[in-house]
């Protein structure tokens, strides 16, 4: 699953609506906000991927995420928890990671960590979704418990990157490209250059 797939799951008016309806935020704002923030989430999945000390946990959090129904999003962001969806963005932002955001779109800090909060769990699950389907098509070099364990992290780290992959490369390629369809205006907000 790469970045244009995820905005525009988040971008739909289904994302939309239920990010408005979780948070009572602007539409406008949160298109802002996750056409800011969307590249970095996936910056930060992609360094908690890579790192040794991280690595663990993602893999865990992404399996555990992956299992979240994603096929009617009125209802799974009606389930959503804002307070998970704080730690996740805590983890793949850092603790000023939505201060950022708000600075960088000029939304209010409060909407911006409540949209961030709602969206990140619905990312994590996506992520989770492709993750899972990438450690079945690796098969038994993830699974199999007699692997050596050096063996089975760079297997598992393998497929988090390949659940990755394409999303954390041509980000502003990928979000014109799913900004430029129905899901929203072709030029949301000035980025900032990578």
């Amino acid at each position: 699953m790469d970045l244009s797939s995820i905005f525009g799951t988040l971008m739909s008016s289904e994302g939309i609506s239920g990010i408005a309806e979780k948070t009572g935020a602007s539409s406008l704002d949160i298109k802002n906000v996750l056409s800011s923030a969307l590249p970095q989430l996936i910056s930060g999945a992609d360094k908690q991927n890579t790192d040794a000390s991280t690595q663990q946990g993602f893999v865990n959090a992404l399996s555990q995420h992956a299992g979240n129904d994603t096929s009617n999003l009125s209802s799974f962001f009606g389930k959503v928890d804002l307070a998970d969806g704080a730690k996740i963005i805590g983890h793949l932002l850092g603790k000023d990671g939505s201060n950022n955001v708000a600075a960088q779109t000029g939304v209010n800090s409060a909407n911006t960590s409540n949209i961030l909060s709602s969206a990140a769990p619905l990312v994590m699950s996506l992520l989770g979704k492709q993750f899972s389907k990438e450690k079945r098509s690796m098969g038994s070099r993830i699974v199999d418990d007699s692997a050596e364990p050096k063996t089975k992290n760079q297997a598992t780290k393998t497929a988090v990157a390949g659940a990755l992959k394409g999303a954390s490369q041509s980000r502003k390629a990928q979000i014109k490209a799913a900004t430029t369809g129905s899901a929203g205006p072709k030029k949301i907000v000035k980025k900032k250059a990578d």
